[in-house]
């Protein structure tokens, strides 16, 4: 019985903050740019293309709090040189972020983000084999944008995960009703 009405306080109360807060309709963004790929253990840096889209949810003090979707592919595999033996590495990501983005004024923000990430990483070399596998890990992130006009922005942002993996990527993205 305890638990049945703590449930239902704390659903009230959210429900209750739910309501006193601003929600945004109708604007979204999608975005591209380049990434900076490490991590792995022996192998150098990669080079990815990405592609993101997101779209800002509730206004929430002095930022917003979001959604966002990344795809990267790597487009420079990440190498691997050892007394003759080497290796290509290309990683295909899919990340699902909640962010928050903080205006420091009308035009500079940072936006951390946090969320599940899934990873293919496909390993290749010269003798003719070929292997992957795929894992799924938590990736947390910082990021900074500066909007150039009222419809785009350019930004950066640092990603790390549980899984080793490490990227910074640049780029452009464009809002949208």
């Amino acid at each position: 019985m305890k638990k049945m009405l703590s449930i239902a306080t704390l659903l009230a109360v959210s429900m209750s903050t739910v309501q006193a807060v601003d929600f945004i309709k109708n604007q979204y963004y999608i975005g591209g740019g380049v990434a900076v790929e490490n991590g792995w253990s022996y192998y150098g840096s990669g080079l990815a293309l990405l592609i993101n889209g997101g779209k800002p949810i509730v206004k929430l003090g002095p930022g917003t709090i979001g959604a966002e979707v990344e795809v990267s592919y790597t487009a420079v595999a990440a190498t691997y040189d050892y007394e003759g033996y080497d290796s290509d590495l290309k990683v295909l990501s899919l990340g699902l972020f909640a962010t928050y983005k903080y205006d420091i004024n009308k035009d500079l923000y940072i936006r951390p983000r946090i969320g599940p990430m899934f990873t293919s990483y496909s390993y290749s070399g010269y003798s003719a084999y070929h292997y992957g596998y795929s894992r799924g890990h938590v990736a947390a992130g910082i990021g900074i944008g500066y909007n150039i006009t009222e419809s785009m922005n350019l930004f950066s942002d640092f990603t790390i995960s549980t899984a080793d993996y490490r990227r910074i990527s640049v780029g452009l993205q464009f809002k949208f009703n």
